[in-house]
């Protein structure tokens, strides 16, 4: 493996996952793209994962606090659930 591999295995301890992805595509070859879907396949899921908990946002700990009841926390979960996911 050449220079990109290393440095998108750098960018990969470091969780720069987009990095690796671009890194990985310059190293070309089956090896290369197969890495490079792997690591977006990772930052995609991060970034949805991101997502959901920006839209749920404090709704566990208002649920904690009695602020709101579990009807409302599901409510709340269910809709940005459907929001990043879908169905």
């Amino acid at each position: 493996m050449g220079y990109y591999a290393d440095e998108a295995r750098k960018a990969e301890k470091k969780s720069d996952w987009w990095e690796a992805v671009k890194l990985w595509r310059q190293e070309g070859g089956d090896y290369g793209v197969m890495e490079s879907r792997v690591c977006q396949a990772i930052a995609d899921a991060i970034a949805l994962g991101d997502r959901y908990r920006e839209l749920v946002g404090d709704a566990h700990e208002r649920w904690e606090s009695h602020e709101i009841n579990s009807s409302q926390l599901y409510e709340i979960q269910c809709k940005a659930h459907k929001e990043v996911y879908g169905n």
